[in-house]
Order: C-alpha cells, then structure tokens, then sequence
C-alpha cells in the first residue's frame, strides 16, 4: 500500500524547509513522498524536530527507514485521513497517538507552577464571601459597599466582604477596628447649618444611601456646616461623601469668643464612583483650639451639590462609614476567630507549613492579616503574619517563646501577596515576588486549633491558603507574585467555588407581568427582604418611574408607566442572599 504523508492543516503550503543541502527551499504540502520525507529526516538534524511537530504519517507498515513511530501517527491511508483524536487504530498499523501536540495547563497560565502538594485548607473571602456566623463577632452595625455598588449596612455580627464602588471587583473580608462617629444627625444634613446663599433642595442618595442636596446661589456666605467639640493633643480625621470635587474647609475656633484660630482646605479627594468623591482630612488639634467648624460641600461657590456619609472621628485616617442621629454611635471592632474541631484535625500537630496569603492594609496600625493559634497553656503558642501599611512581618512564638521573626519595609498600597514557610529549622518569608528574609526556627507551636483575624486599623483579606508542608523556593516566588487562583499542580477541587448566593438568587428569581389599561398604572413594590430589581419586557409601554437596581427591605418602591390595552410590562425582582 502506498505510503504518504500528511501535512498539518494549518502549515500546509505555508512553510518552507530551510536547510544547507539540497531540500533548501521546500515549500510543504501533502505531496512529499515517505521516501522524501525519510531521506529529508536522515539527512538534516535541524529538520527532525520540526518534522516531529509538524507531520503525521500515513502507512500500513513499519520499517526501518521510516520515522521513528513513537514520534508520529501512523496508519493505513485508505482506512483513515488525519485525524488526531482517533485511539482506535486497526492493529496492523503503526503508533497510536503518539507525539500529538497537546495544551499544557502550565502553558495557558504562562508557566505558572503550581505547588505540588494540596492546601490543607483554603479561606477566600473574594470569591465565597460566606462565613458561619459563629466564626465572627462585631457588637454593633457597620457599612460596606456591596456587590452593586450600593453602601449597604450589615447589622450586628454580620461580616463584610466589600467591594471597589467604581468596578464592583470583589475585594475581601473587611476588618476594622472600634471607631466612634462623633457628629450627630450625619444621615440628616437638612438640619445643618446654611448659609444665607444656601438652599436645600431635598433628600437624595450617594451609593444609593442617604443624602441630601443643596443648592449656593452665590458666592458669598454659602456654606453647609456644622460644629463639634474637640480635643487638645488629639487626632481626628473629617470625610464626608459628595457629588462636587470643590473643596470645603474647616475652622477651629477657639471656644471663648469664636475666634478662628485656623482655617484647613487640604482635604484629600478620592473617587468612589461616577459622581460620587470622598473628601478627607486629618487634623491634631492645637493649644486654645476646643471647636472645630465643619464645612461640608463647596463654600463660597455657585453650584448644586449632594453631600452625605460625614463623619469625625478619632485617628489619623478614616475607617467606614458610621451612621448616627441625634447621638454619637459606636462601631464595635471586629474579629473573625475560626475554632473548629476540623479545623484542629489539620494544624494539631504543626511540625511545618506554609501560609500564602493576599492583604490589604490602610493605616499605620497593625492589623493581624492572619494568626493561627494553639491554647495558652503555658504561654503563647502562634505562628501569625502582622502587618501595616508600610510593614509586614511574621511572628513564630513556642510557649511564649519567640523562635522566628522575619520583617519586610517594602509592602505596596494596594494588593500584597505574601508566603511565608516555617521548617524544622529554617523559616523564610516571601512578598510580591521576592525572598525577604530568613530565619532559624528553634521549635513550632503546637496544638493549633484556630486561626483569628483582628486589625488596629482597616484589613482587607481577599485569600488565605493553609499549607502543611514547606514550599520550594520556586513555588514560594510565584505563589508570592500571583494572585492565587489554583491550589495545587493540576488540581481544582480546593480552588472551585460554587456560588451558594448565585444558586439561591437564580432559584428564588420572579417574574411579574402588569396588563396595560391605556391610562398610567403604579405598582408599589415592597418586600420585607433587600432584593434586586430588573425590567425583563417594556416593548409598547413608556416608564416614567421605576425602582432603583437594588433596593431594600420594607421599602415602597413605585413602578409607574402607561401602555395601551394588550400590552404587559415584565419585571422580574430576585432575593439578595449575600451579606
């Protein structure tokens, strides 16, 4: 039977063999003969790997001459064309799938090399943003930003996995510490002080929670202000939300006859989201300075604008927003302190691990991004990674005893990557890529049976895995200088999430549909849980009013719109099951 061979499909007539000898110049097809194709083989090394890649042979028999099978397809031509997914080739042919080019998984995701060994145990807050409520504590209601930009308030002991208000990116669990906002009626602006040039205009909403708007009419004497009360020697931070980027200021007044004693403008602006700013400033008061008046919006400028969220409180940077009314409110601090019996089944017995972890930290307080814990016995037992915004070290501490320390001075403002290793003898600590220190470990803390997060200032934790042997250098710099998406070389089952929020929402998704009467129809749609709203069908119908995308629990929401009799508008609103 003839033996020929066969070109790829997608080099056939487009490659040529460049080589010394005689075969210089040959543009491929599917016309060279197995003859050709042996002597092009014997004859030039260069060629062979690229032979190997490149053809599949066709034939019915083997022969020494021929190209080493193990290299190729081989088969009858007249029982088969190329096709290299076939495996069930007649026996009397040569080599079975052999040498086809096949897709690394490594390949895809750029040589990332993925450790060999399973995590023990993974926490990734981004992606599940779902903790047992027994796992984290909080005396108090706190606000986040959800996964519809929207400023949502958790109530008592309820995490906050928050997100970036401009792209909606899922950015982690939300750690702060215990802050109080000092300013009373902060959700009510209307009862502020004006100036003369100042008009309120009405209620309205910043990330779609609570604020007002007002309106300057000139420059002199227009202003949205209030006063607070403030101490000599301490720090405070003022922010606020509003719809302007022009700058408001504050005076500090000296109590005993109101003289000004300074006036600040250097607030800080940062944008939010299409229209919404925030506006900052951190402040120590000064000798004779006990009030401080408190500027909200452009002053002194013709403009309207929407402000909201203001708060004072002490430190040197601001945390999230606490609403208050007619008193100063609390926000409690926050710990997520995981004790579990499974979890003491995997890290009982701590000999040596690893933890890689991704962080973000504001402020230069120290936040413990991740600390596992044994009982204190007979003193501390903790290998635990601290951290603030210009820090980040890991602590290895036996009975109380400190056996490894390792220091970095080079975080960056956003998204850190760390790993750190802890051996027999040896720890090591890697951060967005590097080896940053080493240090000799004396002896491991044992009968580790939770983990804990806590934080003196704001801690965002996107992910924690949980190693329980050490990593190669290799693995370490990569896993440092990555955000962690596969927890083990060929392995997904520990890095797949199925979203129960997702499930739920799609689950528990209704359609409603309104008849048209040819007049203006209002519904008022109102639950008693938060839900997100959606127009599905308003072909023939005009809206003039709907519900807002997310809306929230006990809440009239009007639908109004006009269609003529035969027509129907279609809405659907689905359940929020997510924090």
């Amino acid at each position: 039977m003839a033996m020929v061979v066969r070109v790829k499909p997608e080099y056939n007539g487009k490659i040529a063999v460049q080589s010394s000898n005689s075969y210089n110049g040959i543009i491929l097809s599917n016309d060279l003969s197995q003859a050709t194709l042996v002597q092009i083989y014997n004859t030039e090394d260069e060629l062979r790997d690229f032979l190997y890649t490149t053809y599949t042979t066709v034939g019915d028999s083997y022969a020494p001459s021929q190209i080493d099978p193990s290299l190729i397809h081989a088969y009858a031509s007249e029982e088969i064309t190329h096709n290299p997914a076939r495996t069930d080739y007649p026996a009397n042919t040569v080599g079975k799938q052999l040498n086809e080019t096949s897709t690394n998984l490594d390949t895809v995701v750029k040589g990332f090399q993925r450790p060999t060994q399973k995590v023990a145990h993974v926490l990734d807050f981004a992606n599940a943003r779902m903790i047992d409520a027994s796992y984290f504590t909080r005396n108090s209601i706190a606000t986040y930003i959800d996964k519809n930009g929207v400023l949502r308030v958790a109530s008592a002991n309820q995490p906050r996995f928050i997100h970036n208000a401009m792209t909606l990116e899922s950015l982690g669990l939300l750690i702060e510490p215990s802050r109080t906002n000092l300013l009373t009626y902060s959700t009510d602006l209307s009862t502020w002080t004006r100036g003369g040039s100042t008009s309120y205009v009405g209620a309205s909403t910043l990330l779609g929670y609570s604020a007002h708007t007002f309106t300057n009419s000139a420059i002199a004497n227009a202003f949205v202000a209030k006063v607070a009360a403030v101490t000599f020697g301490k720090t405070y931070t003022y922010s606020y939300l509003s719809s302007s980027t022009n700058i408001g200021y504050i005076r500090l007044v000296k109590s005993n006859g109101g003289v000004v004693m300074r006036i600040l403008n250097n607030f800080v602006i940062t944008q939010l989201a299409i229209g919404v700013y925030k506006h900052e400033i951190s402040f120590t008061v000064a000798t004779d300075e006990d009030t401080a008046l408190l500027h909200a919006g452009p002053v002194d400028k013709i403009e309207t604008f929407t402000v909201g969220m203001t708060q004072l409180e002490e430190g040197s940077y601001s945390t999230s927003y606490i609403p208050t009314s007619a008193v100063a409110v609390t926000r409690d601090a926050e710990v997520f302190n995981m004790a579990s019996n499974a979890f003491a089944k995997v890290f009982d017995s701590y000999k040596e691990g690893a933890l890689a972890l991704s962080y973000t930290v504001i402020g230069a307080n120290e936040c413990t991004v991740c600390e596992l814990r044994g009982p204190d016995t007979t003193g501390w037992n903790v290998a635990r990674i601290v951290a603030t915004q210009s820090n980040c070290r890991y602590d290895n501490i036996k009975d109380g005893t400190t056996t490894a320390s390792m220091i970095s001075n080079t975080p960056v403002a956003t998204l850190n990557n760390v790993v750190v290793n802890f051996g027999y003898n040896v720890s090591t600590m890697y951060l967005n890529g590097a080896l940053i220190n080493t240090d000799n470990t004396v002896d491991m803390p044992q009968n580790i049976d939770r983990v804990k997060i806590f934080s003196q200032g704001i801690l965002i934790v996107k992910n924690i895995y949980f190693y329980k042997r050490t990593l190669s250098d290799t693995e370490s710099k990569q896993l440092s200088n990555t955000d962690r998406k596969y927890s083990s070389k060929m392995d997904f089952s520990n890095s797949a999430f199925i979203d129960k929020n997702t499930l739920l929402a799609a689950k528990s998704r209704q359609e409603f549909s309104v008849d048209g009467t040819g007049a203006s129809v209002t519904r008022n749609i109102r639950r008693g849980y938060d839900f997100t709203f959606e127009i599905v069908d308003s072909s023939g119908c005009t809206i003039t009013a709907q519900p807002a995308s997310s809306c929230t629990a006990g809440t009239d929401n009007a639908l109004t719109f006009t269609a003529p009799v035969g027509k129907t508008l279609t809405y659907a609103i689905t359940p929020v099951f997510e924090y």
